[in-house]
Parts: structure tokens; sequence; C-alpha cells
């Protein structure tokens, strides 16, 4: 499972530095000086260079530690916040109108029709998210958030259906009665 946004990467590596004799064996060992610069949007890179290697001295130990970024793990946590709210505010508002045998508005059904198609676009809005769902903010909101949402939707859906075919029979009844 990807672990976004708190992933974490490591890599170690060699770098070795000789003359060339010429005859295909390695020479003698040159000093050498590692210098490691530069940035990648979104992530956090750390480099430490330990010194030659402790055998012969003529290697640089280098260990790399990549992760996302303060702000970029910041920020996948407000959207997941913010589907949780939304989420939860169309759930709310659907288990109102059930409960309290509300009668279902057309605005409240697209509304969360609309939410249902709406997440998953705010789930990619994640800076550097893995196209392929799967990661800890996936098993944390948005699987979560597309069930709650669904079923928001299909309850007043299903509400607004019977609520209609309700409202059709009793005025076939009322009609017979003056007729």
């Amino acid at each position: 499972m990807n672990r976004y946004p708190f992933d974490f990467f490591t890599v170690d590596y060699t770098i070795y530095a000789f003359t060339s004799p010429g005859n295909g064996s390695y020479g003698t060992p040159l000093p050498m000086t590692v210098i490691s610069t530069g940035s990648i949007q979104g992530f956090k890179i750390d480099t430490t260079v330990t010194g030659q290697d402790p055998f012969d001295g003529s290697a640089v130990l280098v260990h790399v530690e990549i992760r996302r970024s303060p702000i970029t793990q910041a920020f996948s946590l407000v959207v997941i916040v913010v589907m949780w709210c939304l989420s939860g505010a169309i759930f709310t508002a659907a288990m109102s109108v059930y409960f309290r045998e509300r009668k279902a508005e057309l605005p409240l059904i697209a509304l969360s029709t609309a939410l249902l198609f709406a997440l998953p676009n705010v789930r990619n809005s994640q800076p550097g998210i893995p196209a392929t769902a799967g990661t800890i903010s996936d098993m944390v909101g948005f699987f979560w958030n597309l069930l709650l949402v669904a079923t928001s939707a299909i309850s007043l859906l299903a509400n607004f259906i019977v609520q209609n075919g309700r409202g059709k029979e009793e005025a076939a009844k009322a009609l017979e009665k003056t007729v």
C-alpha cells in the first residue's frame, strides 16, 4: 500500500574514483568532493555524505532520504478533512430527510449526485497523489466518503420515488371519492 502523503524513500550509494593505469586494474584512489544540490517540488530531500570507505579510503558513502514536504502533507490532510465535511453534511441531510419523513427535494438529490462525481476530482487535487487508488489517504477518507455520498444519493432517490408514488395514489383515491 502506498503511504501517500507520508511516504518515505531512502537510497544509499557509494561513489568510487580511481586513476586508470591502463592495464585493466584499479589505480590509486583519487580525492573527491561530493556536493548535492537541487530540489523537487513537493519533496524534502536530505543528503548525508558520510566520508570515505573505512576499508581502503577510495569511496564516498552517500545516504539520501526523500519524503513529502510538510506543506504537501498539510494540504493533503486539509483535502481529506474537506472531503469528510462534504460527505458528512450530505449524509446528515439525507438521513434527516429519511428519518424525519421530510420531502426529498430535487436540489438536494442533485447536490448529492454531483458530489458523488466530484469527489474523485477533489481526491486528485492532492499534489503528487498516485493515479491509482489505494493510498493511506484513500483508506482514511476517499473510499468512506464515496460510500457515505452514494448511500445518501440512493436514500434520497428512493425517498423521492416513494413520496411521489404515494402522492399519486392519494390523488387517485381522492378523485374516486368525488366521482
